[in-house]
């Protein structure tokens, strides 16, 4: 399975990931979108580390959309 969450590094992201932890297996591949100044940081799920990419079309293509499930954590 593939998962996106969208606001990753924030207070909603941080459960987001936290609850994906706990319910989804290690097999889980994580794609994590957050501001510009949160690019390049890591974070860790399930001991291994996922680097934020920056939310922008260039990171999300058509085909990427195709095959995973986005989790999004920002206010409307």
């Amino acid at each position: 399975m593939k998962i996106a969450i969208v606001g990753a590094t924030g207070l909603v992201g941080t459960n987001i990931i936290n609850l994906c932890e706990q319910y989804f297996d290690v097999g889980v591949e994580y794609s994590l979108f957050a501001s510009k100044s949160s690019e390049g940081k890591k974070i860790k799920i399930n001991d291994k580390e996922v680097a934020i990419k920056e939310l922008k079309k260039e990171n999300i293509g058509c085909g990427w959309l195709k095959s995973w499930a986005f989790i999004t954590s920002t206010s409307p």
